[in-house]
């Protein structure tokens, strides 16, 4: 049934909740939204089912054993909520059973047909995940084939049997009902717990990776319209700009947006004030980028330039350079016109004793969607300027050779042509979305996915 893919997928949602209530404070709106539709949700769910199972039953105080096969379909649906995530798990279908009921030495054959349709609901709220029991239904049909002894029996005593099983017939049926969906509800908890408990699990590691970070999560909140479930969450960003709403069409099946202020504000609690030699600049950018920042440079201007900071880096032997950042805003981030900008801040370069004057570092991105992802390209050279910092605090001019150096680092740190890496997703949904498309206005950056046309 694909329930722990499903649960897994609506975990973030937990993590980072949906539009909030009317009534929040201004100033104080989302700045990390998610969104999945119900198509998804149901890529991960939905299945035919066609299943055969041993009946060992009490139907009205008599022992009623045989063989019942159950055909139908699971899926979800959205249940529309302003304050939960809501998603129903739905089965649809018809069980068939062919039973024997033993009374003394009577035996009862008999054919039983039972359409059911039986829902399981998942609410996810502020407090948790939680498994409610959702609306189900299903009517029994029972037919008498034949009345059997393990003793003779004349024909008056069959007809007697046969009278009194029509008079039990409709409690018999409502029983045979009720039991055949308990018995679907347990099948579907039996698979929906174990997915649940792993949701929970990845929601602890979700929560603490967030909180090692720095970043506070102050609120989060959620809603489900019949087509997609909505999560929003807001991270402190005291003294940023507050985001406004950044729009999409409902056309997606995923999608993950992003204010500025948040990418500015995990730069600063991740290397506001650190302090590092200039060979680990590398070492930085994977930090920075995570992996998931790719180098789409051919392989030869690789090679070219990996060449040449070997040669620069050769220079600085037994002559380490030592960067310093500022604690307050050492990267700036910003989502606009379909690109971004980056701007850095290099508090003070130390070499030899002597410590120097700052750098400010600014570059422009432009963002382009192509067949095979997301990618990157820069507009211009990367811009290098000093930073005097404080004028009234003496510092010596950086030497020519060490700027050189300083800058072709820089440039190759914010690297000509990037492309976005492929994130991680559930292996059922992997191969089923096409390649992400990103957008970047008013301060948010925005990546969304479509479900292949099947």
């Amino acid at each position: 049934m694909n329930l722990k893919h499903a649960c897994i997928l609506v975990t973030p949602l937990f993590v980072a909740g949906l539009t909030l209530a009317a009534d929040e404070p201004a100033g104080r709106e989302p700045n990390v939204r998610i969104d999945a539709s119900a198509a998804l949700i149901n890529a991960l769910v939905q299945r035919s089912i066609d299943e055969t199972e041993p009946v060992n039953e009490i139907i009205q105080d008599t022992p009623v054993c045989g063989i019942g096969r159950t055909l139908g379909n699971v899926y979800a649906e959205l249940i529309p909520d302003t304050r939960h995530a809501t998603i129903d798990i739905a089965m649809q279908g018809v069980n068939y059973s062919e039973t024997v009921g033993a009374r003394h030495t009577i035996r009862i054959h008999t054919f039983t047909t039972t359409p059911l349709q039986v829902r399981r609901r998942i609410v996810i709220g502020e407090t948790g995940i939680n498994l409610l029991a959702g609306p189900s239904s299903a009517v029994a049909c029972t037919q008498l084939i034949d009345v059997t002894s393990t003793m003779d029996m004349d024909y008056l005593a069959k007809c007697m049997v046969r009278r009194g099983f029509e008079n039990t017939r409709p409690a018999a049926e409502a029983e045979s009902a009720c039991k055949t969906v308990g018995h679907v509800i347990r099948r579907i908890d039996d698979e929906i717990n174990p997915a649940l408990a792993t949701a929970s699990s990845t929601l602890g590691r979700e929560l603490r990776a967030f909180r090692q970070t720095g970043l506070l999560l102050e609120a989060m909140r959620f809603s489900t319209s019949t087509s997609h479930v909505h999560g929003a969450f807001r991270f402190a960003t005291p003294g940023r700009t507050s985001p406004v709403p950044m729009m999409l069409s409902s056309d997606f099946d995923l999608a993950a947006r992003i204010h500025e202020s948040v990418a500015t504000e995990a730069a600063q609690t991740e290397f506001g004030g650190r302090t590092f030699s200039l060979t680990e600049v590398s070492k930085i950018y994977n930090e920075l980028t995570r992996g998931l920042i790719l180098d789409a440079r051919s392989d030869a201007d690789i090679k070219l330039d990996l060449e040449k900071l070997a040669k620069l880096a050769a220079q600085l032997a037994g002559k380490p350079v030592i960067v310093t950042l500022p604690k307050r805003d050492p990267l700036i981030v910003t989502f606009a016109d379909q690109g971004f900008t980056l701007e850095g801040r290099v508090e003070s370069v130390q070499q030899d004793k002597t410590t120097y004057a700052g750098l400010r570092v600014k570059v422009a991105y432009r963002l382009e969607n192509r067949a095979d992802g997301v990618y990157a390209l820069r507009k211009g050279p990367v811009r290098v300027a000093l930073d005097k910092g404080n004028p009234e605090k003496k510092v010596d001019a950086m030497p020519a050779a060490t700027g050189v150096i300083m800058e072709t680092m820089l440039t190759e740190f914010m690297k000509e042509r990037i492309k976005l890496a492929a994130l991680p997703m559930l292996d059922p949904i992997a191969s089923r979305l096409l390649a992400p498309r990103a957008a970047a206005a008013n301060g948010w950056f925005a990546l969304v996915w479509k479900l292949r046309k099947r």
